[in-house]
């Protein structure tokens, strides 16, 4: 079986031999693809080519099940994203992805994230110790939780937790009071490292909350509505029996990142920080408190 590992010197291949992908969507979407083709290469063997797309392609280095990333594909490439109800039997885009791929069944998710991505990234930032991540960058405005409500949130966890927060995201965005703004500092795939060795997770980003929760790290995601529901939701992601997640309203059109909710349907302004503070006392912290990196709780 190859084990070359992948990079990205490539300007471009002409192996026909492999499928190709071609990638869509969003970090989030790439780590659900990076999911589903190491489970389709630990039951098979398979391997693919992936057309180049930063930074979604970055999560792709060294992946087992990647024979390649070039610029342009020599054949075309294989339809892995769908929209919802096109293959309504299968709940959950990781299903549809993997079907889509194989047309056959495909073990459960298998997290996999490029090598070494963890390795000293504590001490690389102007962290104390593994913090708490707190991630209020939507992938649409839908998702939006007004800046004054993650203020409060954070007071309210600092009141409760000694831990180090620290506000994550891909582009770099205004901090917040009290916590460590590393926001724009990292590559997605250090983002990834870090999320793995953090004590917890509370946002809106699906990137940071998939890429937590498949890492074992208890997260807490405030979703807006989606195709099905117009109410907002937290969502206690517990890793007992549930290897992966679906974070964020991902079928609705994709806009810029911050701003207020474009749609006439309430959502997220109904969300209250009474409303999460009462699920991060009730079932988030004591997930906390179990973790060996916890600093500990002042209550």
């Amino acid at each position: 079986m190859p084990t070359t590992p992948t990079t990205l010197s490539e300007l471009h291949s002409d192996d026909v031999s492999i499928p190709w992908i071609e990638l869509k969507g969003h970090l989030a979407d790439a780590l659900l693809l990076s999911s589903v083709l190491k489970s389709i290469y630990d039951a098979s063997g398979q391997r693919f080519g992936i057309v180049r797309r930063p930074p979604l392609s970055g999560l792709f280095v060294g992946h087992p099940a990647v024979a390649c990333i070039s610029a342009r594909a020599p054949v075309t490439p294989r339809v892995w994203w769908q929209a919802p109800g096109e293959t309504s039997q299968l709940p959950s885009d990781w299903q549809r992805a993997a079907h889509l791929l194989t047309h056959e069944a495909v073990p459960d998710a298998a997290f996999w994230a490029p090598s070494g991505a963890g390795q000293g990234i504590l001490e690389s930032l102007p962290l104390p110790g593994p913090p708490i991540l707190i991630a209020p960058v939507p992938l649409t405005p839908r998702g939006n939780w007004a800046r004054d409500r993650w203020c409060q949130l954070v007071e309210e966890l600092r009141i409760l937790t000694d831990i180090p927060l620290a506000v994550i995201a891909h582009p770099r965005v205004q901090g917040l009071p009290g916590c460590i703004n590393v926001s724009g500092l990292l590559a997605p795939q250090e983002m990834l490292g870090l999320a793995g060795v953090s004590v917890g997770v509370v946002g809106v980003d699906p990137f940071v909350l998939r890429g937590a929760h498949m890492q074992q790290v208890p997260s807490l995601a405030l979703l807006g509505p989606d195709w099905t529901r117009t109410d907002p939701v937290i969502r206690h992601l517990s890793s007992s029996g549930i290897r992966t997640c679906e974070v964020s309203c991902h079928h609705l059109p994709s806009g810029p990142a911050l701003g207020p909710c474009p749609e006439a349907i309430p959502c997220m302004t109904e969300l209250s920080v009474e409303q999460v503070m009462g699920v991060v006392r009730s079932k988030w912290l004591p997930m906390l408190e179990n973790r060996p990196s916890a600093h500990g709780t002042k209550c």
